[in-house]
């Protein structure tokens, strides 16, 4: 999922939010996940990869008995907020 939102960040945010050159990866031609898809659909790929993150964590849960606290704290942080 990092690669998704880092992907995103690129071409949403500035050098002060993000310490990267916008549009780096828009610049440089790379393939990127906005490059390949659109900007708006590669928010949603983000948002569905992260739920379903979320979802296989809790089926490991179930299997295996742990606290996800952590690890959930970790995916939600990757979501793009606004």
């Amino acid at each position: 999922a990092f690669p998704k939102r880092d992907n995103n960040l690129d071409l949403r945010t500035t050098f002060e939010e993000n310490g990267k050159t916008p549009p780096k990866n828009l610049l440089a031609e790379k393939s990127t996940f906005p490059a390949l898809m659109g900007l708006e659909a590669s928010k949603v790929f983000l948002e569905d990869t992260l739920n379903q993150a979320n979802s296989e964590l809790d089926q490991v849960a179930k299997l295996v008995p742990f606290s996800t606290k952590e690890i959930k704290e970790i995916i939600e942080s990757l979501r793009m907020n606004g």
